[in-house]
């Protein structure tokens, strides 16, 4: 519900939302279970880099695997109440203010079989919110070892809408704003974290080491049968999802001032600044990855499992809330109300976006606790980015300023046309040079390459066949991270110009009209290149493998009446 008062120069605005949520999932990976086969014993030797990942599925000795069977899957319940209140104050002539305070709570997700348990760290035991998990087919009476929650509630949940509007000349004005915003979690990451737990879920895993002489699994002997009992089980195979009992709501701070100046009767030039934080970003990462392997000592007496800091687990994939984003931009925009057949948008934006990691799963950290070692650009940073719009109606035929006259066939063939368009110039794709995740042989989730100089060519120097200078980057010594960025340069970048011819034939009447289009879609053919291939070992290291659509034409006709 929504109320509004005004009074005098005050406009007061108040409202309440409230709202119930229900979520229902099923999380189970690979049900039939997966094995990705690694070259762990093709190498010539325990950390030594080589050896073939098809011949080690010709062998049968998987360097991972897992199966996953779930018997009772997530049913979660949560509320979300909030409230606003807001003033649109107009405090003279020249300025307003729009003032205005927000508090919204999000419940932590409970489920009525209470089927779901946290990892405690300092015990290195699962705490369960049902008070006999084994029961759990027949009994949903929770326990007192956890909250049914899970999540510790959080009710400080308050944020503010600020803006300013001032009026410098006749034709200049001012904008200036801020918000707080909540953002919400990841409802399929964050209900996993929670309820993907043994007994409810039986998920065997196991990452061999590249320091193994010997296979530790066959292909004949994969995926064990569920324990019997009431046995929790334990082990290099027992791997899991948990999340942190303290998980603040991530959110995000929003600002932005720009000055806009009309001149003449249909032009508007802007030209601004906006930038946001956000903070609290969630992200999965490993808290039982291994210690990086002595070099004092031989690799082959360090095994993986050993330097776990839970011995008694596999990985253990905090959901975790230490990620960070930073943009700002400078903005100019220009822009033409339709006037003499004419209308157009021209926007610029010069751009830089940071993070910890863009993608809640994939761009992880070296260590759990450090938040900063990947951070670089956003997968999503642009850098600079041109965008116009247009719309024109040709000046010939009845009623125009040339052949204003013509009448009957003359203006049907020169008379209604119109040419539309989208043009985008813009930076590539951000990219990095990746290294098999095996290689320091700790369990990780994401590694890079070694780089030993900057890499990046000269425009002119670049090719679809040599887009970096390769012999600048390298596979890391086992046992070792590579100390290149997460991303480092933007791939091709985009040049793309859509189009339009427009035809209009006046039929019956004033309001029956046929129109003729034809559109194309990267009018002028120019080849937009995809990131090259950036992950080492490869054959195409550096080498461009695709591109996007080619151009492509459509013809249609609309019949309004």
């Amino acid at each position: 519900d929504d109320f509004t008062y005004t009074r005098g120069r005050h406009n007061l605005k108040a409202g309440v939302d409230f709202r119930r949520l229900r979520y229902r999932q099923r999380s189970a990976q690979d049900p039939r279970g997966f094995m990705q086969y690694q070259s762990n014993f093709t190498n010539p030797g325990p950390g030594i880099g080589g050896g073939n990942a098809l011949a080690d599925f010709l062998l049968g000795t998987p360097g991972f695997w897992q199966v996953q069977l779930e018997e009772l899957g997530f049913d979660g319940r949560m509320i979300q109440p909030g409230i606003y209140f807001q003033d649109d104050f107009k405090v003279t002539s020249r300025l307003s203010l729009t003032l205005g305070v927000r508090w919204e709570y999000n419940s932590p997700w409970v489920q009525p079989r209470n089927n779901m348990a946290v990892f405690n760290f300092k015990t290195q035991q699962l705490e369960y919110a049902l008070r006999d998990p084994f029961a759990f087919r027949t009994s949903t009476k929770p326990g007192n070892a956890v909250r049914r929650s899970i999540i510790n509630p959080q009710y400080n949940n308050w944020a503010d809408r600020i803006g300013l509007v001032y009026r410098l000349f006749e034709k200049t004005v001012i904008r200036a704003g801020h918000g707080w915003y909540w953002n919400n979690v990841n409802n399929n990451q964050l209900t996993q974290s929670m309820s993907l737990f043994y007994p409810f879920v039986y998920n065997p895993q196991n990452t061999e080491s590249n320091s193994q002489l010997t296979p530790g699994f066959f292909n004949s002997n994969l995926y064990p049968a569920r324990p019997s009992g009431t046995g929790l089980p334990y082990g290099p195979t027992f791997a899991f999802f948990t999340v942190q009992k303290n998980f603040p709501r991530p959110y995000t701070s929003q600002w932005n001032v720009n000055i806009q100046q009309s001149f003449g009767e249909n032009y508007m030039l802007e030209i601004g600044y906006m930038g946001n934080q956000s903070h609290h970003m969630p992200s999965y990462t490993n808290y039982n990855q291994a210690r990086l392997p002595d070099p004092a000592i031989p690799f082959a007496q360090q095994p993986l499992q050993r330097r776990r800091p839970y011995l008694n687990y596999g990985s253990i994939n905090m959901f975790d809330r230490m990620g960070n984003a930073s943009y700002h931009g400078l903005t100019a925009k220009l822009e033409k109300r339709f006037s003499s057949g004419l209308s157009f948008l021209a926007s610029y934006t010069w751009s830089k976006a940071l993070d910890t990691g863009t993608d809640i799963s994939s761009d992880p950290i070296k260590q759990p606790g450090d938040a900063k070692s990947y951070r670089s650009l956003a997968s999503l940073d642009v850098g600079h980015r041109f965008a116009g719009s247009y719309s024109y109606e040709l000046p010939f035929g009845r009623g125009k300023k040339f052949l204003s006259g013509a009448e009957g066939f003359a203006n049907a063939v020169v008379g209604g046309w119109q040419v539309n368009g989208i043009t985008v110039f813009s930076l590539g794709v951000p990219f990095g040079v990746s290294a098999p995740s095996s290689i320091p042989d700790v369990d990780a989730r994401f590694v890079t390459a070694n780089r030993t100089c900057d890499g990046q060519l000269p425009r002119g120097e670049r090719t679809r066949l040599r887009y970096f200078a390769t012999e600048c980057f390298s596979l890391p010594a086992p046992g070792t991270f590579g100390n290149s960025a997460r991303n480092l340069w933007h791939g091709p970048g985009i040049n793309n110009w859509d189009v339009s011819f427009f035809k209009n034939f006046r039929l019956w009447n004033e309001r029956s009209n046929l129109q003729f289009r034809f559109e194309s879609f990267n009018f002028f053919n120019h080849t937009q290149f995809g990131n090259p291939s950036s992950g080492l070992p490869s054959g195409t290291f550096g080498v461009i493998n695709s591109a996007k659509a080619a151009r492509e034409n459509q013809l249609a006709l609309r019949l309004s009446f």
